[in-house]
C-alpha cells in the first residue's frame, strides 16, 4: 500500500487490474489503446507480407492500413467434416436430441454481438408455416453468457416457440458432424463476421447455408449455387425466404451438392498449405 500511496498509478497482478487512487479498473486496456494502435500499424505496414483469412479481411486491411494482403483461407478437416449416411444419422440424431423436422442449426459463440435473439424472431415466423420446425443452437454456455441465454429462452417462451428452440451447449466436433448431416439447413444471420469457419464446415457436410451477406460470407456463398444469401435484417423477410427454401427441397439438395464440391476444392489442407508455400516463395523464405 505504501507504493500506491506514493504513486498515483500503481500496477498489480501483471496488469490484470490497475488501481487509480481508490478505484480498481478491472479492464485497463482502454488506457493503452492509442499506444497499441500505433504499435499495431507499425507492425502491419512494415511487414514483408500480410496474410488475410478472406477477401473481406484483405479489403479491410487495405482500407485501414493502405497495404495489400494475400488471402489464405483456413482449412477444414475434410476427414471429419463430410457427408455420412444421412438417413441413419438423421434418425439417430433426432432421437438423441429430440429434434423434429425441418431442422435448422446455428453454431458459434452465444453472445449479444452475434444477435442470436434474432433467430427467435425468425423462428416465430417459420413455425407459422412449419409448426414442427426445430432450431438447434450450439455454443458454450458459461457464467459469462448464461444471462443472455436465459433472456433468449424467455423470448422464445413469450413467442410460444420454446419447444422449437434447443440450446445444446458445447458440442464436440464428432457430434457436430452428425447434426450438420441431419440438418435441413445451416442458418447464419450474424450482423458482423470477418470470417467464420463453422458455415464452411457445415457446407463440407452437405448442409445448405442460409446467411446474410456480411463480412466474408459472400466469399464462400454463391447465391443460389453453394448456398443462399438473404439480404435483409428483418426477421420476417429472413423467415419468409427460409420458408420458401424449406418448401423447395430440390433447390436445397442442389446447393448441398455444390457446397460440398466447393469446400473440397477450396478448403482442403493441401490447398491451404499450397497457398502458404506460394506466399513464402514470394518473400524468399521457401523454395
Amino acid at each position: 500500500m505504501e507504493f500506491l500511496n506514493r504513486h498515483p498509478l500503481g500496477f498489480e497482478d501483471h496488469m490484470a487490474h490497475i488501481i487509480v487512487g481508490p478505484v480498481v479498473v478491472k479492464d485497463p486496456s482502454f488506457l493503452f489503446q492509442p499506444f497499441l494502435k500505433k504499435i499495431d500499424k507499425l507492425g502491419v505496414v512494415n511487414s514483408r507480407n500480410i496474410l488475410a483469412n478472406s477477401q473481406y479481411t484483405a479489403k479491410r486491411i487495405r482500407e485501414i492500413y493502405g497495404c495489400k494482403a494475400s488471402v489464405c483461407y483456413p482449412f477444414v478437416d475434410l476427414d471429419l467434416f463430410k457427408p455420412i449416411d444421412i438417413n441413419a444419422v438423421t434418425n439417430e440424431t433426432c432421437r438423441k436430441y429430440n429434434f423434429s423436422k425441418p431442422l435448422l442449426i446455428s453454431t458459434g459463440r452465444i453472445i449479444p454481438l452475434r444477435r442470436i435473439a434474432w433467430l427467435i424472431d425468425v423462428m416465430k415466423n417459420i413455425t407459422k408455416t412449419f409448426p414442427s420446425a426445430t432450431l438447434a443452437i450450439t455454443g458454450e454456455i458459461s457464467q459469462g453468457n448464461i444471462n443472455y441465454v436465459r433472456e433468449i429462452e424467455k423470448k422464445a417462451l413469450s413467442f410460444g416457440v420454446e419447444r422449437n428452440v434447443k440450446f445444446l451447449g458445447f458440442v464436440p466436433d464428432t457430434e457436430l458432424v452428425k447434426i450438420y448431416n441431419a440438418a435441413d439447413a445451416y442458418v447464419h444471420i450474424c450482423p458482423h463476421e470477418a470470417f467464420g469457419l463453422s458455415p464452411v464446415e457445415a457446407m463440407a457436410c452437405g448442409a445448405p447455408v442460409l446467411a446474410t451477406p456480411v463480412g466474408a460470407i459472400p466469399d464462400v456463398i454463391r447465391n443460389g449455387e453453394t448456398g443462399f444469401l438473404i439480404p435483409s435484417n428483418d426477421p420476417k423477410n429472413i423467415a419468409k425466404r427460409i420458408n420458401e427454401l424449406l418448401s423447395n427441397p430440390k433447390l436445397l439438395e442442389k446447393a448441398s451438392a455444390n457446397a460440398y464440391k466447393y469446400v473440397r476444392a477450396n478448403f482442403s489442407e493441401e490447398k491451404v498449405l499450397e497457398s502458404w508455400r506460394k506466399m513464402l516463395r514470394e518473400i524468399g523464405i521457401c523454395h
